[in-house]
């Protein structure tokens, strides 16, 4: 072997051992290339600028962020519901994963990984990862809570609100009934008003004021039920089942009713007037709709004087008994006296005295009446009566008894019969004795004396036998 070929043989050892130890000894790698897998990316669940905890690891196809922003997305959902409790969220145990919960809606899961990556049991960092989702939600109530307020204490919201309200069909439906109501109760007062002027008599003007007052009513119900029908639905039919039932149990309160639209435009009598109805006399105070009001006459009082008794009587009356009005067509009343006169008296001047007395007593209201009963005899089919104060003579066993007829104004009877009284016993004192009142008188006799003779002998026979 040559030189030559000694220098190549120890050029190819020394290439083959350095083949060797390149690759028993790598070359050194720099840090970052020191391992060819990625560092794991972390999500972190953040609401409201604050951060509630990290999740650490993937979830199958799901990276760690995306699983943070799922968790935040049913986070947001939850507090989108105003009852949300936070008390509601709890942890469940599962063989793979603990789930947070709230009610049934799964809001986050923890994995084994992602509690060998937080270096905790999973039970305890799903127990964290609750109770830091709790402190979110009762935070975030709160704070709702106080800029909901403040927020609807704005001007712009309360009016916002307040339209809201407004235009509610509901809402539109008492507005409108309202407002009806308000404008039929302004021109049921205006023509109330206007009656003043346009009715002259106090009863018509009285009972024109309660039509007025009971169309204002009618109209406002039927208005209502107009408005409301849709709301009210079958409520014609549930009526209609129950009219039967609802007459026969009001029967009294509807023939009332009756009554009552029969004094109003059947002109039976109006406030002011002097009625007697079943054994009750008294004037009218009050005609309402079911009850006609009386101050009440007569009684323990003698003569057409108030009792003080205010008496309720039912207008169904009117169908049932028979109603005597003293006032009416022909506001007064034919009234007598009886004047006894003793036998041997002057009677042509008795007779004189009493015709005068009557006729100046009752000359003021002559007239009147005579215009009122030629009304009268227009409207009704009766003949022709003497208005004029007459006196008539009769002979009886005891005196001669002269009866004076005159017509009176029917709330003044007592007053006009005094004053007839005190003027007739006036002018008889003043004959000096030619005519003298008569009385009853009664004597009583002694009775005669009755002598009863017994014989002696008799008795004693009759006594032995």
């Amino acid at each position: 072997m040559t030189a030559k070929g000694g220098i190549n043989l120890s050029i190819l050892a020394i290439t083959g051992w350095l083949v060797s130890l390149c690759l028993l000894c790598p070359p050194a790698l720099p840090a970052d290339a020191q391992s060819t897998k990625p560092a794991q990316k972390q999500g972190a669940v953040v609401l409201d600028g604050k951060q509630l905890f990290v999740i650490r690891s993937n979830l199958g196809p799901f990276s760690a962020d995306a699983r943070a922003t799922n968790v935040v997305s049913r986070l947001k959902k939850l507090l989108a519901d105003p009852d949300i409790n936070p008390e509601s969220i709890s942890v469940l145990n599962n063989t793979n994963s603990t789930e947070i919960i709230a009610g049934d809606v799964i809001i986050a899961s923890v994995t084994d990984a992602d509690a060998k990556a937080a270096d905790r049991n999973r039970q305890d960092l799903a127990e964290e990862f609750a109770s830091a989702l709790r402190t979110a939600i009762a935070g975030n109530k709160d704070q709702q809570s106080l800029s909901g307020a403040l927020e609807n204490a704005r001007p712009s919201n309360f009016g916002k609100s307040f339209m809201n309200l407004v235009m509610d069909p509901l809402s539109l439906k008492f507005i409108t009934v309202s407002v009806g109501a308000l404008i039929i109760s302004i021109v049921a007062f205006l023509i109330k008003r206007s009656l003043r002027s346009l009715v002259k008599e106090a009863s018509h003007r009285y009972a024109s004021r309660k039509i007025v007052t009971f169309m204002g009513y009618l109209l406002i119900f039927i208005l209502a039920l107009v408005v409301f029908k849709d709301a009210l639905g079958n409520l014609a039919l549930i009526v209609g089942a129950a009219t039967a039932g609802v007459a026969f149990a009001l029967k009294d309160v509807i023939t009332s009713l009756a009554g009552w639209v029969a004094v109003t435009f059947g002109d039976f009598y109006k406030v002011g007037d002097r009625i007697q109805v079943g054994g009750i006399k008294g004037d009218v105070i009050d005609v309402g709709f079911a009850r006609t009001t009386l101050m009440e006459l007569g009684e323990w009082v003698k003569g057409d004087l108030y009792t003080g008794r205010i008496v309720r009587v039912a207008n169904s009356f009117i169908f049932k008994e028979p109603m005597f009005n003293y006032s009416g067509d022909f506001p007064y009343l034919w009234d007598e006296i009886t004047i006894p006169v003793k036998y041997g008296s002057d009677y042509k001047l008795a007779d004189h005295l009493l015709k005068t007395v009557v006729t100046k007593v009752t000359e003021d209201h002559v007239p009147d009446a005579q215009e009122y009963w030629e009304r009268i005899e227009r409207k009704y089919l009766v003949e022709s009566a003497r208005i004029e104060p007459m006196v008539t003579m009769a002979l009886n066993d005891n005196w001669i008894e002269f009866t004076v007829r005159y017509i009176v104004e029917f709330r003044m009877r007592r007053l006009t019969k005094d004053q007839l009284f005190r003027s007739i016993m006036y002018e008889i004192d003043k004959t000096d004795g030619h005519v003298q009142l008569a009385s009853a008188t009664f004597q009583l006799t002694e009775a005669p004396t009755i002598n009863v003779r017994v014989k002696q002998a008799d008795n004693e026979l009759r006594a032995a036998s």
